[in-house]
């Protein structure tokens, strides 16, 4: 021992007593924690599951549309008599009965009206937007599993039955088509139903692409298809074979698709891991959505970031409902274009679209050196403004600029594809509170924009002159650019509280929640982070 260390201190010597508590996270770690049951699945899928559950998702609604959209193609052969077989007889001036019973159904013909045309969009239109409002309390009470399930088989039922309804009584045609509407009347509720529940975080953007393309996938798919067979199997093969197509996808929908990924026999614990991971557990998230529910669903409409996405809504559906329905008209009527033209590059700038629309997704959630409030402005803008100024700059193009004139308008169109980063992803940040009433608003939103832009394009275009369609493209390119403006100025791309005395995440939550997305460890099944020392973290 020392000899100059005393053996014993005198009173008056202070001694300092330092007591360190053990970190929180050291506690926690060596507390005895139960193993979570291993979770039993048939196959793995190499743990992209859910990218599978979104491609069917896209499908299935663009097969739902298809019901509605492959009468563009049927309607022509169901009123041409020259392929008839009662034709001769006709020529020979002899009395025809074009419903004969003794013919089969592909061989009568129907004289359809203006009005009666115009009537079988409407009544399509008219079921959509009675159910809009009802479509999110429905969802909230079945899920949206058995939501879809109900809907698939109503259309595929009512397309089945359209050839026959069709010479046999307008009346039940026109049931029919209403009940095809009531089929579209939740599509981007649905969306945001697999989005917010399968997609992990930093996937919503790349989720979004695919769900929101099924518009472009529809007429893509079905325009051509629904062309084919009607000239080479009759009118009524278009029907059945939509009939068909919706029905196998109602089926893989079926067997495939769960509320829940957690129950997914498909999905593995590390894919439901990266999935959950960041967002509410069952429970917090069963007292999260008793709260919300005492929210009045009305309080949405005193946020102007959600009539950004509104209005953005209904300029896109306007730009989009022309490419859709009307392009081919002006390709054949002002551009002079042969109809087999004219249709083919018709479908050229929806078929980019969606391919377009697919690596915007991938972009939106891989840029990280962009806030996601820039990103949603930046893709806003050239999907708004790149249309719109394509649409303005068209009117100043003679139409016997055939080339250039058709250039310019599949740009302009083509445009549209940058809006999966858009008002789309803006409204699923901004609704995690109460996501299908958002939804469902949007929804409600493309109905509007739907039924209106059926009587707009062909109101100002009556004499199917250029001067005419000038106009309307005047107006769809000011429409387009102001709902830019509106968006860029008002929206925003972070949860929005509708309820004042709801506490929202802060900011430094956010970012919190940002730097824990960089340091999560995806080949760890487990729901473990770094801390920003090193020091692991646990939930």
């Amino acid at each position: 021992m020392d000899s100059q260390t005393p053996l014993f201190q005198s009173e008056t010597s202070k001694t300092t007593m330092v007591l360190t508590l053990p970190k929180i996270s050291d506690v926690y770690a060596n507390l005895p924690h139960p193993s979570p049951p291993p979770k039993h699945t048939i196959t793995e899928c190499g743990h992209r599951t859910r990218f599978i559950i979104a491609l069917q998702g896209s499908l299935f609604l663009a097969a739902l549309l298809g019901n509605v959209i492959c009468w563009n193609a049927a309607l022509i052969k169901v009123a041409e008599i020259e392929t008839s077989p009662l034709y001769e007889d006709y020529l020979n001036g002899t009395k025809v009965d074009w419903k004969n019973k003794t013919l089969d159904i592909s061989e009568k013909r129907v004289d359809i009206k203006p009005i009666q045309t115009s009537l079988l969009f409407a009544f399509s239109f008219l079921g959509s937007a009675m159910f809009v409002i009802p479509a999110p309390w429905i969802m909230k009470k079945i899920g949206t599993y058995y939501t879809q399930v109900f809907l698939g088989l109503l259309t595929t039922i009512a397309a089945a039955l359209t050839p026959w309804a069709t010479v046999t009584d307008f009346n039940i045609l026109y049931f029919l088509r209403f009940l095809q509407g009531i089929a579209q009347c939740n599509c981007y509720p649905v969306i945001g139903s697999i989005v917010n529940n399968w997609a992990a975080t930093r996937e919503k953007g790349i989720f979004l692409a695919v769900l929101t393309g099924y518009t472009q996938l529809s007429a893509v798919l079905t325009t051509p298809i629904a062309g084919y067979l009607a000239n080479h199997y009759g009118w009524p093969s278009v029907f059945y074979f939509q009939a068909l197509f919706c029905g196998t996808l109602l089926f893989i929908w079926t067997i495939n698709y769960r509320d829940n990924p957690e129950k997914h026999p498909f999905v593995s614990q590390k894919e439901f891991s990266k999935i959950s991971f960041g967002k509410e557990t069952s429970h917090s998230l069963h007292s999260s959505s008793n709260q919300h529910s005492k929210i009045p669903w009305y309080r949405v409409f005193f946020h102007l970031p959600v009539w950004a996405c509104m209005i953005s809504a209904v300029c896109y559906i306007y730009a989009v409902q022309f490419n859709i329905s009307f392009l081919v008209m002006y390709f054949a009527w002002i551009l002079k274009l042969p109809i087999t033209a004219a249709g083919s590059i018709a479908a050229l700038p929806l078929a980019i679209e969606f391919i377009l629309q697919f690596f915007v997704g991938i972009l939106s959630d891989k840029i990280k050196f962009l806030s996601e409030h820039t990103k949603v402005r930046l893709f806003c803008t050239l999907t708004f403004s790149g249309c719109g100024i394509g649409l303005i700059l068209m009117t100043f193009i003679p139409p016997e600029q055939t080339l250039l004139a058709t250039i310019v308008t599949v740009l302009s169109f083509c445009m549209l594809g940058f809006n999966a980063g858009g008002f789309p992803k803006s409204a699923v940040l901004i609704s995690p509170q109460m996501p299908a009433i958002v939804m469902d608003c949007i929804q409600g939103s493309l109905t509007f924009g739907l039924l209106s832009g059926s009587f707009i394009a062909p109101g100002l275009t009556p004499n199917r002159t250029f001067a005419e369609y000038r106009i309307l493209f005047w107006i769809y390119g000011i429409l387009l650019i102001f709902a830019n403006i509106f968006f860029f100025i008002f929206s925003k791309a972070e949860p929005i509280d509708f309820a004042p005395t709801t506490t929202t995440t802060t900011k430094e939550n956010s970012d919190e929640i940002s730097e824990e997305n960089e340091n999560y460890d995806e080949s760890s099944p487990n729901l473990s982070m770094k801390g920003k020392n090193g020091e692991p973290k646990f939930y």
